[in-house]
């Protein structure tokens, strides 16, 4: 049996809990052990699941994980059941809709960028649930948790959004009032 090498991080989802994979063996029949730890409790545990075309799924990984950096993520989640959606006109329409869609999300932000940091103070006042792994090239640290809806991701949110708000109604009053 062929042996892959994926550089970065392996992780399954699985009703709605996340296991970072540390070992992946095949019983036969498409099934695999994975040995994991579930990343809320740190707890090791074991799950067996069938996977049809897992292997060809990791072999295209491992071609283009080529950084400990990357992650390699499997939804076990609505298996089959994804959906192919364009949303919105614009890359932040896009992202606000995608993120008001979604059911749970796994974000990677690195540095504190002001942008991840914007959607993950959405993700926190919708509730969402949000897998983080951030990562800071300044001290070469990681981190991977869940959202923590006590944590302030981005310090202007709230007053992007006043202003964003009023930027709307501006328009919504000119328009009604044909541009005065």
């Amino acid at each position: 049996m062929k042996k892959l090498q994926v550089k970065g991080s392996f992780f399954l989802k699985d009703k709605g809990r996340f296991f970072k994979v540390i070992t992946v063996r095949p019983v036969g029949d498409n099934r695999y052990v994975f040995g994991c730890r579930e990343l809320d409790s740190e707890k090791s545990e074991v799950l067996t699941f069938r996977l049809l075309g897992l292997l060809d799924g990791m072999d295209a990984a491992a071609s283009v994980m080529r950084d400990p950096k990357d992650i390699l993520l499997v939804d076990l989640d609505d298996q089959g059941k994804w959906k192919i959606m364009q949303y919105g006109m614009d890359l932040k329409e896009r992202e606000r809709e995608m993120i008001e869609d979604c059911d749970s999300t796994i974000a990677m932000w690195t540095d504190n960028s002001g942008v991840i940091a914007e959607n993950l103070e959405l993700l926190k006042n919708l509730g969402k649930p949000t897998f983080l792994y951030e990562h800071s090239t300044r001290t070469n640290t990681t981190e991977a948790g869940c959202l923590d809806p006590k944590r302030t991701y981005d310090p202007y949110y709230h007053m992007k959004e006043y202003f964003k708000k009023k930027k709307q109604q501006n328009r919504q009053f000119v328009s009604y009032h044909g541009g005065l």
